[in-house]
C-alpha cells in the first residue's frame, strides 16, 4: 500500500481475447483490506488509534493502487475497498481515542494526487476496447476482402460469455449476431462509448439522467445485438462511484476541519477560512458541503443528488436525502 507504484499485470486466457484477461489480484486484495480494518479496529480496543489511523490509510493507499486499474471490475473494487477504509477511519475520528490523531498529518497524506481512483470516462476505454477487440473477431474475410459474419465465432462468444446451453433465447442472440454489419457495429461502438463516456465525466445529478437515456437506447430491441450483450450496466455503477467520491472527500474535507480546531482552538465559522475551494465540491450533488457549527462541534454533510438540504438526515444511498459526514450516522 505504501509503494509508489502496484505494478499489476494484466494477462488473458488461452485465447488472447480482452474481455478474458484475468485479474487474480483483487480478490486477494479486498480480503487484506477488510483484515486490516480488523486489526486496526482491535488497536482501537487497545487504545492505539494513531495506529489504527495508519492501518486504514494503508487501505486507502491498496484501494488507490487497485483505482489506477483500467478495468470497470477494478474500479468498482477500488471504490468499495475505500469506502470501507473512509469509514473506518470517520469512525476512528467519534472514538475515544480520536483526539489523539494527527489531523495535519493526516490531511496531507489524504491530499496525496496518487490517491486519486482513474475516472470513470478513463476506465470505459478498457470497456470499448473489449467491445471492439470482440466485434473484429466476430467477422472474417470472405474471397472477396470484405467482412461477413463467422457463426463459429458469435456462438463461442456466447459461451464464453454467459456460458448458457442452445436454448431459444441463446438461437436468437446467435441469429442477430450472424446480421452485423462490420462497419456499422464499429461506427455504433463508438457512438455508444463516446456518449457513456460523456455522461460519466459530467456532474452526478446530470451524468445520471443522461447515462439512463443512453442505456435506455441500447436495451432497445432495435439496438445493435453485440452492444446489447456486452454493454456495461453503468447506472448502479455511478451511483456507487458518486457516493464514495462523496464519502472521501467528506472525510478530506472533516479532516481538515479537525487539524484547523487542534490549531485553533475552535471550528471554523465556514468553509472559506480553509481557502481550498478543491475540498469544499460535493461530487454527488455537485454543490458546496453543508457545514454549521453545533456548539463545540459541527454537522457536515452532502447534499445528496437531489441537491436539496435536508439538514442532514442520513441516506446511504445518498438519492433520497442527504448524505452525512458528521456526526457519524447512527445505525
Amino acid at each position: 500500500a505504501r509503494c509508489d507504484h502496484a505494478g499489476l499485470r494484466y494477462e488473458s486466457d488461452e485465447s488472447g481475447r480482452t474481455i478474458a484477461v484475468l485479474l487474480p489480484h483483487l480478490s486477494p486484495m479486498r480480503d487484506l483490506s477488510k483484515a486490516a480494518i480488523v486489526a486496526g479496529k482491535r488497536l482501537e480496543l487497545e487504545g492505539q488509534s494513531p495506529e489504527a489511523a495508519a492501518m486504514y490509510l494503508d487501505v486507502l493507499g491498496a484501494a488507490a493502487h487497485v483505482g489506477q486499474g483500467v478495468t470497470l471490475v477494478e474500479s468498482l473494487v477500488a471504490m468499495t475497498t475505500r469506502s470501507l477504509g473512509d469509514a473506518a477511519l470517520l469512525d476512528a475520528y467519534a472514538g475515544p481515542g480520536g483526539d489523539q490523531l494527527d489531523f495535519a498529518a493526516i490531511a496531507r497524506q489524504l491530499d496525496t494526487p496518487e490517491w486519486s481512483l482513474r475516472p470513470l470516462g478513463d476506465v470505459l476505454q478498457a470497456e470499448r476496447a473489449a467491445v471492439l477487440d470482440t466485434a473484429q473477431r466476430l467477422f472474417r474475410a470472405d474471397a472477396s476482402g470484405v467482412c461477413v459474419p463467422d457463426p463459429k465465432a458469435a456462438r463461442e462468444l456466447l459461451e464464453l460469455i454467459a456460458g448458457l446451453g442452445q436454448d431459444e433465447s441463446d438461437q436468437s442472440r446467435g441469429t442477430a449476431l450472424r446480421h452485423l454489419n462490420f462497419e456499422a457495429t464499429v461506427q455504433e461502438t463508438n457512438v455508444y462509448f463516446d456518449a457513456l463516456t460523456d455522461a460519466v465525466m459530467m456532474p452526478y445529478p446530470d451524468g445520471r439522467a443522461m447515462l439512463e437515456e443512453v442505456e435506455r437506447h441500447v436495451n432497445n430491441e432495435d439496438a445493435n445485438a453485440l452492444l446489447r450483450l456486452m454493454s456495461p450496466s453503468l447506472k448502479r455503477s455511478l451511483s456507487i462511484w458518486a457516493r464514495s467520491e462523496a464519502q472521501h472527500a467528506g472525510l478530506r474535507l472533516l479532516t481538515h476541519l479537525r487539524a484547523y480546531q487542534h490549531e485553533h482552538g475552535v471550528y471554523p465559522e465556514s468553509l472559506d477560512a480553509l481557502d481550498r475551494a478543491d475540498l469544499t465540491t460535493d461530487p454527488l450533488s455537485n454543490k458546496p458541503f453543508a457545514y454549521r457549527r453545533v456548539g463545540d462541534d459541527i454537522r457536515l454533510y452532502s447534499l445528496g443528488a437531489d441537491g436539496i438540504d435536508g439538514g442532514g438526515v442520513h441516506d446511504d444511498s445518498g438519492e433520497r436525502r442527504d448524505y452525512l459526514i458528521w456526526p457519524r450516522p447512527r445505525e
